[in-house]
């Protein structure tokens, strides 16, 4: 028996069809929500290696180095709130 995978993405609207070229299907799960006004859910339901367009995986890279932008500012912005409050607080050598 082989056990299959799948893989879920929600895909932009004007992507859909590229992924459904390369074997991926479309699934109605986002049909009536606002998320469904610009994307769908599409899977990959097969034992065999999954693909992508070329396209996607840049937007992928895109939202990742967003990501790890936000999240190196966010850490920042954490290390600074603190240094204040340990200021305002007499924390940190009054």
């Amino acid at each position: 028996m082989v056990k299959a995978i799948s893989f879920h993405r929600w895909v932009r609207i004007e992507d859909v069809p590229d992924y459904l070229l390369l074997g991926w299907i479309a699934l109605p799960t986002l049909q009536g929500t606002p998320h469904g006004e610009w994307s769908v859910h599409c899977a990959w339901l097969c034992g065999c290696p999954m693909v992508e367009p070329i396209q996607a995986l840049r937007t992928i890279a895109i939202y990742d180095a967003i990501s790890r932008e936000h999240a190196e500012g966010e850490a920042q912005l954490l290390d600074d709130l603190s240094a204040l409050i340990l200021r305002a607080t007499g924390g940190e050598n009054g």
